[in-house]
């Protein structure tokens, strides 16, 4: 995530300010929790939701899995995502 970060000069685009804001009220209202984190860069924390949610305009249903895809610019939501049981590097 620093890597990110230092690349995007410390700003983030509108969607993905959006996501971050929605996903940390979320957090706090015990809607959704941190289930995993993504196994490429930048890491990205993977959220389970707790009931059915809009997150930056994309509506998640009730058990699934969603994190913000930064290559793509998107909230991505399943209802699991793949797991591995090693270390890839990026």
């Amino acid at each position: 995530m620093e890597e990110l970060w230092q690349r995007i000069g410390g700003v983030l685009s509108a969607g993905a300010q959006q996501y971050l804001d929605e996903t940390n009220a979320a957090v706090a209202r015990g809607d959704i929790y941190a289930s995993a984190a993504m196994a490429d860069c930048p890491y990205e924390p993977i959220y389970r939701t707790r009931q059915p949610l809009d997150i930056a305009g994309s509506p998640v249903p009730a058990d699934y899995e969603f994190h913000w895809n930064f290559h793509k610019g998107h909230v991505e939501s399943s209802q699991r995502f793949g797991r591995t049981d090693k270390w890839q590097e990026c």
